[in-house]
């Protein structure tokens, strides 16, 4: 399996990992700090982003702003580490030489206009590391949520790649 993929399912595990750890009322808790955002909430934007890529890659054609908004993923963290597992099956179902396989990308680029029309070129490896990215982005939003409850996760959580690779090369120094 290609490391692109293997992270990509590393991100998604450590998702399942946290979904096991949370009460539904801590999953759907409103946080008035943090934009009045949800755990929940995070997790549905985020995993509708990933259904948005596993629909588009057998068409070629990836649209992130027809993004189902499932609200279940909003609301029962069990379904969500549902949909989080099938997602690593169709991860694994990957063959490495299918992530030059080219896509075509549309994402909303801003609020000025009713929908955005450009299609941009892209790859289904380009669409891995966009979606690596946008998970340890909600996962740090998710980790300060989890924080100002009280709940402790694992130090990695939420923090980039190349972060903790930096750090460790820290570490690494100061051992010296």
């Amino acid at each position: 399996m290609d490391i692109i993929i293997n992270d990509t399912i590393v991100c998604l595990k450590q998702g399942v990992q946290l979904m096991a750890k949370l009460s539904q009322e801590l999953y759907v808790r409103t946080h008035t700090s943090c934009y009045d955002s949800t755990i929940g909430g995070h997790v549905r934007h985020n995993l509708d982003h990933f259904i948005s890529f596993q629909t588009g890659v057998p068409t070629g054609q990836v649209d992130y702003d027809a993004r189902l908004r499932d609200e279940l993923l909003e609301s029962d963290p069990d379904y969500a580490s549902g949909k989080m597992t099938n997602l690593i099956t169709f991860l694994e179902s990957l063959e490495p030489q299918q992530l030059a396989d080219t896509l075509k990308v549309k994402m909303d680029s801003g609020a000025a206009h009713e929908e955005s029309p450009i299609w941009s070129d892209s790859s289904v490896q380009r669409e891995l590391q966009f979606l690596i990215s946008h998970t340890i982005h909600h996962y740090a939003l998710i980790a300060t949520l989890c924080a100002n409850e009280g709940m402790d996760l694992p130090k990695d959580f939420g923090v980039a790649p190349s972060t903790l690779r930096f750090r460790k090369s820290q570490n690494a120094q100061c051992a010296r």
